[in-house]
């Protein structure tokens, strides 16, 4: 999943095999399947042909092993030219955890992926105040459990507030039909000219290939 407010689409290569191509913020590639191990991925900006590109990636990430029997939703996120207090460039491997065993009950992963937001809480608004809260004090990279959180089929007006505060920075209208399983990510910056602006992107992973949608806030 692209969601590095100020890179461009990409090309992603282990070694010289093209693993992506062309994908731009709040886009997610179809699924790769490698064999367990531990790999280091690099970002090129995009280009018309699959090979590797001469010279130096844009930036490069280590991924943590990888488990045989698992899958993983790679989040690309931080700034490639962050500024003091900003997280810099990286790749957050999230588990895909979410809770099958009920298929009608619907899950939730709430990711902070934001790299200049702080601290965050997350829970739902009533009369323009955070009421109950999802999850607290989420820093970047942080998420909530892999399993995910249940919730009732609804459409839910999801605040976003920094930590310890009612008052939502963002808002978003959140459907989640039955039998959903997603994970929602915070993502992009609180700083409209730093790039791609901050929004909620959700993935998903009912079924494979997964899919990705951006919601702006109100």
């Amino acid at each position: 999943l692209h969601a590095s407010p100020d890179a461009p689409a990409v090309d992603i290569f282990a070694g010289s095999a093209e693993l992506v191509s062309n994908l731009s913020f709040g886009g997610i590639s179809k699924p790769v399947q490698l064999p367990p191990g531990q790999y280091s991925v690099d970002f090129f900006a995009a280009a018309p042909t699959p090979a590797r590109p001469a010279g130096a990636p844009a930036a490069t990430a280590a991924l943590p092993p990888l488990e045989a029997g698992e899958q993983y939703v790679a989040v690309a996120t931080g700034f490639l030219a962050p500024r003091a207090g900003e997280a810099a460039f990286r790749v957050l491997p999230l588990v895909d955890g979410l809770d099958l065993s009920d298929a009608k009950e619907p899950r939730l992963q709430i990711v902070h992926a934001s790299p200049n937001a702080p601290a965050v809480d997350i829970g739902i608004v009533a009369g323009g105040a955070l009421g109950p809260t999802v999850v607290t004090n989420v820093s970047f990279g942080q998420s909530s459990s892999a399993e995910g959180i249940a919730v009732p089929a609804a459409t839910y007006p999801i605040g976003i507030a920094a930590a310890g505060s009612t008052s939502p920075v963002a808002t978003f209208q959140v459907p989640v039909p039955a039998g959903t399983k997603a994970i929602a990510l915070a993502a992009g910056s609180l700083d409209p000219q730093r790039g791609k602006p901050f929004q909620l992107l959700v993935v998903d992973t009912t079924r494979v290939p997964f899919a990705a949608a951006s919601l702006a806030a109100e």
